[in-house]
């Protein structure tokens, strides 16, 4: 582990960025990422669902690594992603419900399932279009 702060340093100077938009940069790409894959799995199950969101999710992250910090990409197709999101928030609010726990377990669970799409939404919001 002696490396990893000297290895930090090295790998922010290659890209140009600071430690804050490094991981805003990662944090942007690393939920497109995985939302795209969320998107992509329920696609293998029912093809007419979200049909082309894998390979337009490709083209996106290359086209933002060629054009490091340019984020717009991302946000393009933010819109369906964020529904993915507030289903799959819902499914898992309702889960404790189902399985009958307890009501001080079942809410705070339920709340921070809710609170996943809202924080997406909010992080759209407050980036530079």
């Amino acid at each position: 582990m002696p490396g990893l702060i000297p290895d930090s340093r090295d790998h922010l100077d290659e890209v140009g960025e600071d430690y804050f938009e490094h991981m805003g940069f990662a944090l942007a790409v690393g939920r497109h990422m995985a939302l795209a894959g969320i998107a992509c799995m329920i696609h293998a199950l029912v093809p007419a669902l979200f049909p082309r969101t894998a390979s337009t999710a490709i083209r996106d992250l290359h086209a933002v690594i060629e054009h490091r910090g340019d984020t717009r990409f991302l946000r393009r197709n933010d819109g369906g992603l964020l529904i993915l999101l507030t289903l799959l928030a819902l499914y898992a609010a309702t889960l404790p419900w189902i399985a009958g726990s307890d009501w001080f377990v079942a809410a705070p669970v339920s709340a921070l399932a809710l609170g996943f799409p809202i924080a997406f939404a909010l992080g759209r919001e407050a980036e530079p279009a």
